[in-house]
């Protein structure tokens, strides 16, 4: 498993800093987005749905351009395009909070 975990004193304050590193290889992923803590920057406006949302690679950084808000917390785990959402969802979600073989 592949992930960025942000350490004690670092920040990363918007998801452009994280998607200019990626150089285009979350395009070439759609993104199941769980454990969804966001503060959104409009009031009134559906966000991101809970308990997943499931986005397009190509959809990801239209996503992170057109909400302004705050990530407090998130587990984006990044799919084979050939897997349908219905494929993804016959397993367990993806999560962080509690699970032992994640912070190993």
């Amino acid at each position: 498993m592949d992930g960025i975990i942000i350490e004690k004193n670092q920040t990363f304050s918007q998801f452009k800093s994280i998607l200019i590193a990626l150089k285009g290889e979350h395009k070439k992923y759609n993104w199941l987005i769980t454990e969804i803590d966001f503060v959104p920057g409009r009031k009134n406006k559906l966000v991101l749905e809970q308990p997943y949302t499931w986005v397009l690679g190509e959809e990801l950084e239209q996503l992170f351009r057109d909400e302004a808000g705050f990530w407090a917390w998130g587990v984006f785990s990044g799919f084979s395009k050939e897997l349908t959402l219905d494929e993804v969802l016959q397993f367990s979600l993806p999560y962080a909070d509690g699970n032992p073989v994640f912070w190993q």
